[in-house]
This record gives structure tokens, C-alpha cells and sequence, in this order.
């Protein structure tokens, strides 16, 4: 997921990238990142208020350069197409506010763009649920619905139909 911070740099710079794949990507700040997913766990464990508010102040005062890393221009400097994979059950990243971003972000225009989301499966795209937890989410789902119908797979091979191959 922290890969998803690079890999529109790299890929903005380069027109030897023909697309990007970005699993579980933040899209926010690290510090936006790590603050949403402490509060989440300390709210899952009924830790008090004054506790969560103590932590994300504390996760504040900190001044690192990666900390405060804005995804944003790099994104918004894409050309090529953009498929982005996220877990509904994902406990590490804000999935909603993060997938908003990519969208709002992508250049209009720019390469054609999916956002998936996987129902059950956590940051690693492997199933949460009780009894299932570990198993491939991603790769179940892809066997289970690429009966005649695109579940993804064939998302590459799209994108470069008629694109120059290096």
C-alpha cells in the first residue's frame, strides 16, 4: 500500500509505463493515514474519547518529511490507466476517503481509470470474515464471477490494445 505514494511519481515521469495497479493505496498523508487507522482500532476497542483525541495530538506533533507527503500532484499528473483495489474490510486505510481522492484526483481525460473494491477482504485483499480469515479474497472473487463476465483480468490486456509494448 505505502508503494501506491511512489508509484504515480514514477509513473508520471516516465513514458515508458503503460499503467499502474495500486492495491490498498492510502491516498492521503501518511500522518492522515496513521491517524485514521489508530482511531479505528482504538474505537474498535472501546478505548474513550479523550484517549483517541490524545493519540491523534500526539501523532500531530511529530515533524517527519514523508509524515506530511501530499499524494495528490503526482496523481493528478497521471496519463495512463489506473487500476485501483481496495478491501471493504480494510482496517489500515481510510478506503472511502481514499478512493474519493484517486477519482477526484485522476486527470480527466487521462488514461481510463477502475476502482474496485473487494466486499470482505482486508488491506492484504485476503477475506476478514470469521472462519475464512487468510484466504485469498481477490483471487476467489476473480474465479467466482470471471464466468463470462470481466472480473478484472482482462483489465490489462485492455488498456494496451493498440498501445506501443516496450
Amino acid at each position: 500500500s505505502e508503494g501506491s505514494w511512489v508509484v504515480p511519481i514514477a509513473a508520471a515521469r516516465s513514458s515508458d509505463v503503460a499503467f499502474a495497479i495500486l492495491v490498498s493505496a492510502p491516498n492521503v498523508s501518511p500522518q492522515s493515514q496513521a491517524a485514521w487507522a489508530f482511531d479505528d482500532h482504538l474505537r474498535r476497542m472501546g478505548a474513550p474519547a479523550g484517549l483517541r483525541r490524545a493519540m491523534l495530538l500526539a501523532l500531530s506533533m511529530g515533524e517527519f518529511n514523508y509524515s506530511r507527503h501530499d499524494p495528490v500532484p503526482a496523481l493528478a499528473k497521471l496519463r495512463q490507466p489506473v487500476l485501483a483495489l481496495y478491501g471493504t474490510h480494510d482496517r489500515a486505510i481510510p478506503v472511502l476517503q481514499s478512493a474519493r481522492v484517486l477519482e477526484q484526483a485522476l486527470p480527466q481525460g487521462g488514461g481510463a481509470s477502475t476502482i474496485r473494491f473487494f466486499d470482505g477482504a482486508d488491506h492484504d485483499l485476503r477475506d476478514a470474515a470469521p472462519g475464512r480469515r487468510g484466504h485469498d479474497a481477490v483471487y476467489r472473487h476473480l474465479h467466482l464471477r470471471d464466468r463470462g463476465r470481466d472480473a478484472g483480468l482482462g483489465w490489462h490486456v485492455r488498456q494496451q490494445a493498440g498501445r506501443r509494448r516496450c
